[in-house]
């Protein structure tokens, strides 16, 4: 248990594990120039993927090695008597993606940076001392060994590292290998325990359900519920361990309000699942599974809120604890020590943070790792010592910033003109009154099916509001997070209420003495990147310019493009329900298309694309800037050879936001 002294014990407890307090640190000039914002902000972090052991006892972390800041794997042993230990470096790749197999064992993933080498990328495991490295998957398609008649165990790029298999033993993972239609979709095909040391495969089951999503495993590690999606299904499978058989315990349409998602199997008789059970919110539930029935009483539940993701004691086999996302990230602890922790951390760190203990099996570790941020700090990693109850800093995010300097951020409910009720997060510019009215950028989330913004420090949000501009980013209808009556509002409504939504957070904000509405520009990337486009031709009068980057630009494209990744089956069973059917619906969606009403744009137009996106096709921003040079749209176009759908080179980023901010500048000058 944490007591009291905790508290005070804390300003004194300041020891030299405090690492990377400069790590990647640079002179601030007192004015940084437009271009030298775009590179503080989009910089990427000191440190970061920061994953203690199962036991605790180790902390695996990712670190900016050397000058040019490429991502390095380092292993700190705690009680720290050393520093961490680089046991993972590439000269011309970054590590990424990194999780503990086992105590003495990691999985990880690099990823070139040289635009001309994508075969370098590839998974890697090795152990905590930077022993016996072994290449799991190469991103090239024979990994065969030249010279030599031993074949490699190494696999190709048609498979991937699913995760660490909890339960059983020796240092496994799930790999599963993608296998493709005679008409492009991707469908699940084997799957396997791969152990990481010799690379050995063990297939899970031949007679697996097919186009598995989801795997579930018990306490001996071997998969006993399975979830597939297809041909607009849902389904849950369970397995018969003595003859080794499946059976089908739910089947319900994939847009179903009552789909039934399993995260973690505690005993051979319960499943924790997240579900709305005749509610609007999802909630965490108990599934009996020889009943195959839901526990009436959820184990969690918010009103305003859905709750999906768990924390788990991999020792006990206990989910100890649930993460919510309000207008925060928080997490609601099911164990006592773990709730006294957290309220002993909330107390003792800087008012306005927000503290997220991480963990291995958590409830019987001495060692902690807690993360804590808020809206003008990046996030900084400390140490807890729960046997000294002593906490100590292991370092900053993004040390070059200085948060005092920082823009704040709040969150808001309003009304929508149906009576709708929309989150919208504001992120007000440093040194400016919330009350004054300051030129403006919408900025519209992708997806649209995801979650959009919380309170937290964001590297776009705050590079524009260092420029001045007061930021809008509305959880338009269709973000998930917020039940099934906010999801559902959004069927059919691209270009229609969804815009609608940013006009109201929009006049809201114009109400509250927030925003200049003479001086305001839309700009998103993906969906938001054509809900930009779609904003000038929806609300003309509303918006100086528009912004799109990766955007939608025709809807009938995503049915029709063969160089699309969506599936099919998306484009048969989901997207017709979402969007509009592509016979039906023609009319419809020609209405709310960019492409096609490109001639009422008359605001100028900033269109950035990357060349290899497989999302959203680069036809989508060929055939939209002919139309609107065609029309007299006064249009810009970047375009990025060698980016997909989004950056992953850090130059580009500061290239694409030293262009917008010009951009902005142009079109929202007084």
């Amino acid at each position: 248990m944490v007591n009291r002294q905790f508290q005070h014990r804390f300003a004194k407890n300041l020891v030299w594990l405090a690492l990377f307090a400069t790590a990647g640190s640079y002179a601030q000039t007192a004015s940084p120039s437009l271009a030298e914002k775009a590179v503080l902000f989009a910089k990427a972090p000191a440190i970061a993927d920061v994953r203690p052991s199962p036991s605790g006892n180790r902390i695996a972390m990712l670190i900016a090695n050397g000058k040019d800041g490429k991502k390095a794997l380092a292993v700190l042993s705690l009680p720290a008597k050393s520093p961490p230990k680089i046991i993972a470096a590439y000269e011309n790749a970054n590590i990424s993606d990194v999780f503990w197999v086992s105590e003495d064992r990691m999985v990880f993933h690099v990823n070139s940076a040289l635009e001309d080498d994508r075969l370098a990328d590839g998974t890697f495991a090795i152990d905590y001392d930077g022993n016996n490295s072994f290449q799991l998957v190469s991103q090239s398609e024979n990994t065969s060994q030249l010279g030599t008649r031993i074949a490699s165990k190494t696999l190709n790029y048609s498979w991937g590292v699913v995760g660490p298999i909890r339960g059983g033993s020796g240092p496994q993972v799930l790999v599963r290998q993608g296998v493709s239609t005679t008409v492009g979709d991707w469908l699940a095909g084997k799957t396997a325990r791969m152990n990481t040391l010799t690379g050995d495969l063990t297939p899970i089951l031949v007679n697996a359900p097919e186009n598995a999503i989801d795997w579930i495993f018990d306490a001996q590690g071997e998969p006993r519920v399975a979830r597939t999606s297809a041909k607009g299904r849902d389904k849950l499978h369970l397995r018969n361990i003595e003859n080794n058989t499946w059976r089908v315990i739910s089947d319900l349409p994939s847009l179903s309000a009552e789909t039934i998602e399993p995260l973690y199997m505690e005993d051979d008789k319960q499943l924790v699942v997240s579900t709305r059970n005749g509610k609007n919110t999802a909630g965490l539930y108990l599934f009996n599974l020889e009943t195959l029935q839901l526990d009436p009483e959820p184990l969690v539940h918010a009103p305003r809120y859905d709750i999906g993701q768990i924390k788990v004691n991999g020792a006990t086999r206990k989910v100890i604890g649930a993460e919510l996302v309000a207008d925060k990230s928080q997490t609601i602890w099911f164990e006592p020590s773990l709730a006294a922790l957290q309220k002993a951390l909330d107390a003792g760190l800087p008012k306005g943070r927000n503290n997220h203990i991480l963990c291995g099996n958590c409830v019987k570790n001495n060692y902690f790792v807690v993360f804590s941020s808020s809206d003008q700090h990046p996030g900084e990693y400390f140490i807890f010592d729960k046997a000294e109850n002593k906490l100590m800093p292991l370092g900053s995010r993004r040390p070059w910033i200085t948060p005092a300097t920082q823009a704040t951020q709040s969150f808001h409910w309003i009304k929508a003109r149906d009576g709708l009720d929309l989150p919208v997060l504001v992120t007000h510019p440093h040194g400016k009154d919330v009350k004054e009215q300051l030129p403006t950028v919408m900025l519209v989330h992708g997806g649209p099916w995801v979650r959009g913004a919380k309170i937290q420090w964001a590297p776009e949000s705050q590079f524009l509001a260092s420029l001045g501009y007061r930021v809008i980013e509305p959880d338009f209808r269709g973000s998930l997070g917020y039940g099934e009556s906010h999801f559902r509002a959004s069927w059919k409504q691209w270009g229609l209420s969804m815009q609608d939504d940013l006009v109201d957070a929009l006049n809201f904000a114009v109400k509250e003495g927030m925003s200049d509405p003479k001086r305001v520009c839309i700009y998103g990337g993906s969906y938001g990147g054509y809900s930009s486009l779609m904003g000038p031709i929806s609300h003309p009068g509303t918006y100086k310019c528009a912004a799109s980057l990766v955007g939608v630009t025709d809807i009938m494209l995503m049915f029709s493009n063969v160089n699309s990744d969506m599936s099919r089956d998306s484009k048969q069973f989901t997207i017709p329900e979402l969007l509009g059917d592509p016979v039906t619906d023609i009319a419809k969606l020609d209405a709310v298309s960019p492409l096609k009403r490109v001639a009422e744009i008359k605001v100028p137009v900033l269109l950035a694309q990357g060349l290899k996106d497989r999302r959203v096709p680069r036809e989508h921003a060929d055939y939209f800037e002919a139309s609107a040079k065609a029309n007299g749209v006064n249009i810009k176009r970047l375009s990025y050879p060698t980016e997909g759908h989004g950056f992953k080179y850090e130059q580009n980023r500061v290239d694409f936001w030293k262009n917008l901010g010009v951009f902005f500048e142009q079109n929202l000058a007084p």
